[in-house]
């Protein structure tokens, strides 16, 4: 039964993120557009940094035990 209780959360977690990284995909080719219109390599490698920052937050453990 422990074993049971301690692989639930895992699998619905891994679902989650399955999930999560084909929205992400999706979301990175629709911004494609976006992403070609900035002239600058700068600006887009910031642009980058903070999407990623962002999913990594959003992804952590710990921001979905305080939600």
């Amino acid at each position: 039964k422990v074993s049971l209780v301690e692989r639930q959360p895992r699998d619905n977690y891994g679902n989650f993120h399955s999930i999560f990284r084909c929205g992400v995909v999706e979301f990175l080719r629709k911004s494609k557009l976006c992403l070609s219109e900035v002239h600058t390599l700068q600006r887009s490698n910031a642009y980058l940094k903070a999407v990623i920052l962002l999913l990594w937050l959003i992804s952590s453990p710990e921001y979905n035990m305080i939600q």
